[in-house]
């Protein structure tokens, strides 16, 4: 779709940033259950009651009192590193926390995986008590994973770029008391330090002494006597399902994840990948506690083992054995010991429903956005294609599932039927053409919600590429990020995963019409179709008819004229944000998503990775218009700006993007939930 464009000439437009629709209200000194949380992750119990949980996407550590009555005692929700010795809520933390842990004192320690460092919060101030590069075993990157302490307060870390546990005592003096260093699945038996792992992650210390430690690459539970010797404790080491009520050792786990003990001595842990909280018993019998091995959230107010969990994410236990389990992106569940039903504890569903304005509304991560150019915007919101109207409205067009808890699609149902009654999988791509029919893609499929709403399938769903027949006799290498119309009324479609561009006639047939299936990024100054590329996203045509799509994982954009010959438009195939005010193709750009055009010419960039929206004028000069952090070690969820310049706001993850009639530029920025809107300023 075409827009009013502005035509750069010798001074290029500034932009001011706010948010268009969405909004992330914290909660703060309110109930936890109408909290918003963000990939909830480690929890720990005080011994007062108040539950400590690492809340990532918020770049925050949040506490909820007895009461639940939830506050943030540390971070300040943008993620970065600042703040030492002063008050923790004023500081930075990364939004990677891979474990949190209390101290006999009652003081926080905090796993800020993203800064390299162990910080800790006593009193209500946070200091670095741990600076990875300064370790004997120097650290680098995100290496610390979890995190405990003994009884004597000494502090141990799961290290998983040596794959080792380190100690730190009081007194500073620093050990290696697991692991050689190596990866590998050895040393049961002997000396903890003569072992190896494959992925550790968390460890749990009983009050005997023992040190318990998942191995998540090994699929297995080790421990680690006080004399220093390791041995095999739960798993086989071979991934799967299965030992339930019998030896903890002779089970099957997948990708187990994290462990929390009960006053008794049980311990539970999250088996991640079987979707499953299980428990060891005193007696070293397991069972399953919680989770059907439903990969989506379902279940409220049935007996805990019938759940089904959309990411189990932490876990903690309170000394009566009340079990709270956070799940996926939003929630903190628990299951009572007394009456094994599970329920949602804390955290408020990412959905709004029908008839609210859009300004205000919760989104479960968007991950598409287009305009009919009549001032309607389609997004997809979770299992459900949404609009927003020209008067700010939200509405649903297509999808019967609201959130990930209750019903869960199991795939694409309802044809013929209404669209609003159908089921449908993330909607990663949407296109209008101009009768106002919506098209959207799902899992390997195109769908379609006439002006009539009755869903039905268009591309997709068959056992071979089906080039010269029917699109829906043809096969997908998955999920399309990108779609787009000609003005002849053919559909453009990114078959990401193939690696093509396909293309529908108005009559129904699909053809490739670039990419040969292998990716790469040759074939520059040929034919199309013959031509490498590497996991296409995002399609705008021009006025003239040339398409231009973000050849995503190449960190390239490239244009296929009229006549279906390709080129390099934009990016040098290096990841990163160098370049502007220079030649488009001698820029970098990091992994670009969505794709816009004016009628002016102007093409906008918007990059997944690199949190920035570029603008390559007519003269093939790129600029920057908005940029923020790239998404690195520190920057996973960061938000801020609104009302400022579009230039040095935080965004996290732009996907796709539009151009208004007046110049404002719409942007989905996915894992902060909204759409930002660029004004022009004046």
């Amino acid at each position: 779709m075409l827009y009013v464009g502005m035509a750069f000439s010798q001074t290029l437009a500034t932009y001011t940033v706010n948010t268009f629709a969405g909004s992330a209200p914290l909660g703060d000194g309110g109930p936890a259950v109408s909290a918003l949380l963000r990939w909830p992750a480690s929890m720990v119990f005080d011994n007062a009651g108040n539950l400590y949980v690492a809340d990532e996407g918020n770049a925050s550590i949040r506490r909820i009192t007895p009461d639940g009555t939830i506050s943030t005692i540390a971070g300040t929700g943008t993620t970065g590193f600042s703040g030492d010795d002063g008050p923790a809520e004023q500081a930075q933390i990364s939004s990677y926390v891979n474990g949190i842990a209390l101290d006999s004192s009652g003081n926080l320690y905090i796993s800020d995986a993203g800064n390299n460092r162990i910080r800790m919060v006593s009193h209500g101030v946070i200091s670095t008590v741990v600076d990875g590069s300064t370790l004997p075993v120097p650290e680098t990157g995100m290496g610390f994973n979890g995190i405990a302490l003994d009884s004597q307060d000494s502090l141990y870390i799961v290290d998983g770029n040596y794959s080792q546990i380190f100690r730190i005592a009081q007194d500073g003096t620093f050990a290696v008391i697991a692991g050689n260093g190596t990866t590998g699945d050895t040393g049961d038996g002997g000396p903890a330090t003569q072992a190896a792992f494959i992925s550790p992650q968390s460890l749990y210390i009983d009050p005997a002494g023992a040190i318990y430690v998942i191995d998540s690459g090994a699929n297995r539970i080790r421990k680690i006597t006080p004399d220093g010797n390791i041995n095999a404790f739960a798993g086989t080491g071979q991934a799967g399902y299965g030992g339930d009520g019998g030896p903890a050792a002779n089970a099957r786990l997948n990708s187990p994840s994290m462990m929390a003990p009960d006053a008794a001595g049980n311990l539970y842990l999250l088996d991640n990948s079987n979707y499953l909280v299980r428990r060891i018993g005193t007696d070293g019998v397991i069972t399953k506690v919680a989770g059907s091995g439903s990969s989506l959230r379902s279940g409220d107010g049935l007996p805990a083992t019938q759940a089904g969990f959309g990411g189990l994410q932490g876990l903690a236990v309170t000394p009566s054995g009340d079990l709270y389990i956070a799940d996926f992106d939003s929630a903190i569940r628990v299951v009572p010991a007394a009456t094994g039903i599970i329920n949602t504890a804390y955290g408020q569903l990412h959905f709004t429903n029908d008839g609210a304005p859009a300004a205000n509304a919760l989104f479960n991560v968007p991950y598409s956005l287009t305009s009919d150019g009549q001032g309607n915007l389609y997004f997809g919101d979770w299992f459900r294609l949404r609009k927003i109207d020209s008067s700010g409205i939200l509405t649903t067009i297509a999808g019967s599932v609201s959130t990930i808890s209750g019903t869960v699609p199991s795939g694409n149902t309802g044809d013929g039927g209404p669209a609003t009654a159908a089921t449908i999988n993330r909607p990663y791509a949407i296109a209008v053409d101009k009768s106002g029919n919506v098209y959207f893609s799902s899992i390997a499929l195109v769908r379609r919600v006439d002006t009539n709403g009755i869903i039905s399938t268009f591309a997709g769903g068959g056992a071979s590429l089906g080039d010269g027949g029917p699109a829906t006799k043809a096969s997908f290498g998955g999920t399309s990020f990108g779609l787009a119309f000609d003005t002849a009324g053919a559909l453009y479609i990114s078959d990401t995963y193939g690696h093509r561009i396909r293309r529908v006639t108005p009559d129904g047939t699909i053809s490739t019409f670039a990419g040969t299936g292998t990716a790469g990024t040759s074939g520059n100054g040929g034919p199309a179709a013959s031509a490498n590329i590497n996991g296409p996203r995002g399609l705008a045509f021009d006025a003239a008819g040339n398409l231009y799509f973000a050849d995503f994982a190449a960190n390239r954009v490239r244009k296929i004229s009229p006549d279906g010959t390709i080129k390099a438009f934009a990016g040098n195939g290096t990841a990163g944000g160098s370049g502007d005010e220079g030649p488009a193709t001698s820029a970098e750009l990091y992994s670009p998503w969505g794709v816009a055009v004016d009628s002016a010419g102007n093409v906008y960039i918007a990059e997944w990775l690199g949190a920035r929206v570029r603008v390559v004028t007519p003269d093939g000069i790129i600029h920057s218009i908005a940029s923020g952090n790239p998404v690195d070690l520190l920057s996973n969820g960061s938000f801020s700006g609104d009302g400022g310049p579009a230039i040095g706001a935080d965004y996290c993850n732009l996907g796709s993007i539009v151009v208004g009639s007046t110049g404002k530029i719409y942007v989905l920025d996915t894992f902060n939930e909204r759409i930002r809107i660029l004004t022009p300023n004046q």
